[in-house]
Order: structure tokens, then C-alpha cells, then sequence
């Protein structure tokens, strides 16, 4: 009798205490936010018409300046009125680069991190259980945060303290809770 007594009383009390928090919300979801960059795309070739090379050369003197890139122009042995432009990050530049480099028509890329969210709040979470699972729906509020040099690239990174709104599942597993998959509303 007393064995069935301790089993039913470990059993409530362990999943009553497995409710998600705000404070472990806010934790995982700022653990999530900070891999979670916005990238934007980095010409490291321009084929140009040489009355855009200023405007390029305008844009590019600030980073060059700060040591993040170097560039140098070509002139096109086709067509003298274009000029290729050759951009290589420096060491300094490197560490923005997400390391992936692709190859379109138009050009060479690097993504580079352009800025960061950061968690503002959460705003609701909702409890959610089935027979086989628990988990929870969690909204939250965030900001562009932590503009890196290459944050020109990105319109998004200049929307300074507009305040924006995501949601995620979490799931209850028998290590506590983990964050899942984006909702894209509930």
C-alpha cells in the first residue's frame, strides 16, 4: 500500500513541476536567437559600367578604411567603359563571413552577418498535452540588435527599435524543454 502511495504521488508531482517558465522560455530563445544571424549577400566581384565605379567606391571606403576589405579595379579588356572590381575580406572582414560563397550569373557572393535579433520578451506561452507529449506554443517579441559593418547590406538590420513578433513550439522531453520548430501563427 505504501510502495502504490510514493508511485502516485512521484508521478503528480513530476508533471506538475514540468510547466515551461517565461524564464526558461526567454533562456532557450535567446540561446536560439544568437545562432541566428541575418545574412546578407556580399558582392566579392562587380562587373560595372564605369559610371557606377564611384558610387561602388563610395560604399566600399568605409569597410576598406576599417581594415574589413581590400578591392581592386580591372579594366575590362573587352570593353573599356567596364571595369571589374575584385573585393577580398581581410582577416578582420573574415569573421563576419558565414562561409558560404556562391556563384550566380551575376557575380561572386559571400554571406555575411549583417546584424543579430534580440529576445525583447515573452509575451504568452500556451501549455499544450496529448497523450503522448508535452509541449507549448511560446510568442515573443524581439529587435534587430548588434549591426556589423556590413549592415548596410540589409534593410531589415535598419529598422532601429521596431519591435517584431515570432512564436515556437518547445517540446518536454526527459531532459527538461527544448526549443523546436517556428510557428508561423497560432
Amino acid at each position: 500500500m505504501l510502495t502504490s502511495l510514493f508511485v502516485i504521488v512521484a508521478c503528480t508531482e513530476d508533471s506538475t513541476k514540468k510547466t515551461l517558465s517565461v524564464h526558461d522560455a526567454e533562456k532557450l530563445l535567446t540561446e536560439k536567437l544568437i545562432f541566428e544571424p541575418v545574412l546578407a549577400y556580399f558582392d566579392v566581384q562587380e562587373f560595372i559600367h564605369k559610371s557606377a565605379l564611384p558610387k561602388l567606391k563610395e560604399s566600399l571606403t568605409p569597410l576598406k578604411n576599417k581594415g574589413f576589405i581590400t578591392y581592386q579595379q580591372f579594366e575590362s579588356q573587352q570593353n573599356s567603359d567596364y571595369f571589374y572590381v575584385l573585393i577580398n575580406m581581410t582577416e578582420k572582414g573574415k569573421k563576419y563571413a558565414a562561409g558560404i560563397k556562391k556563384v550566380y550569373e551575376k557575380g561572386i557572393f559571400i554571406e555575411v552577418k549583417s546584424c543579430e535579433k534580440k529576445l525583447m520578451q515573452v509575451t504568452e506561452i500556451q501549455q499544450r498535452r496529448n497523450s503522448e507529449n508535452k509541449w507549448a506554443i511560446v510568442r515573443y517579441e524581439w529587435v534587430y540588435d548588434k549591426l556589423t559593418p556590413f549592415s548596410y547590406l540589409s534593410p531589415k538590420c535598419q529598422e532601429k527599435g521596431a519591435v517584431h513578433t515570432g512564436n515556437y513550439t518547445f517540446t518536454l522531453d526527459d531532459d527538461g524543454w527544448k526549443i523546436g520548430e517556428p510557428v508561423i501563427d497560432f
